[in-house]
């Protein structure tokens, strides 16, 4: 092997670790969802999802640093100016494009950040909201239903919307749960995630979720959106069915999380087509 291909090699994988690791990829999922499951487009409001949602998860990887994997702690220190430079760049795109949006968004945001704030955020001998495994799970799932449906409507919730919440709320916790499930034996058991409280069971939660969705997606949409939602449905139920330890580690964090975007590529390319 010629040492050019060496080098484009490391280079490519250098790439994709920074694209995960810095949480651009779940940042995409977050933007797919938003366009997704709404009609109009407010770009501020886009742009906001997005740097915010790389300045909050980078955050919580720094913040959880010591409880990182060794490649991920490893990588980190290696490339820890990017990472500032990451977190200042985001926050300061962050706090621009929310001084766009209006002042209803503006207001509803506050508390969902605060909300995010305290997930990985430890005082003395007060424990952070992710060392609670049920709290933690319905923690994200209501955060993430907040910023792409609740805020968008600005709280004037019709039929239709509070599907679209129920829906996005049921299908981040089946994302979520994959992630709990990956790290059942890497988690402190104190934590008592799903997983861990119902492995023997998860495939039934996994089923009852998938129920709760398909029922949502038939109340909701129609003829050729309803089939393909229904096919992203069944892939994402049984992807995260089959997450664990047996697989890698970007199983979830690139395949699972990126789920929405091929979701948003398929439902688009598929309907233009």
């Amino acid at each position: 092997m010629s040492l050019k291909v060496i080098y484009l090699k490391e280079l490519s994988k250098k790439i994709f670790y920074s694209y995960i690791l810095f949480n651009f990829h779940v940042a995409f999922s977050v933007v797919a969802l938003y366009l997704l499951f709404n009609d109009s487009v407010n770009y501020d409001y886009l742009f906001l999802l997005y740097f915010s949602t790389v300045f909050s998860y980078s955050s919580i990887r720094l913040l959880s640093f010591k409880d990182n994997r060794f490649f991920i702690k490893k990588f980190f220190i290696r490339h820890k100016n990017v990472l500032f430079s990451i977190l200042f760049i985001s926050a300061l795109l962050s706090f621009v494009f929310y001084s766009r949006v209006n002042i209803n968004a503006q207001i509803l945001l506050v508390p969902l950040v605060l909300i995010t704030g305290l997930y990985n955020f430890e005082y003395q001998q007060i424990p952070k909201l992710r060392d609670f495994g049920l709290i933690k799970i319905l923690i994200v799932a209501f955060v993430w239903t907040g910023i792409i449906i609740v805020i968008p409507v600005n709280l004037d919730f019709t039929y239709e919307s509070l599907l679209k919440a129920l829906f996005i709320f049921f299908y981040v916790m089946l994302l979520t749960l994959a992630f709990d499930q990956r790290d059942i034996y890497i988690d402190q058991k104190n934590i008592k995630t799903i997983p861990q409280l119902y492995y023997p069971k998860l495939k039934y939660i996994y089923l009852i979720l998938f129920l709760v969705l398909s029922f949502l997606n038939y109340a909701l949409f129609k003829n050729s959106i309803f089939l393909i939602n229904e096919l992203i449905i069944v892939i994402s139920g049984f992807m995260c069915l089959k997450s664990g330890i047996k697989n890698s580690f970007f199983y979830t964090t690139f395949w699972i999380e990126g789920l929405p975007v091929f979701w948003l590529l398929l439902r688009f390319g598929l309907i233009k087509a």
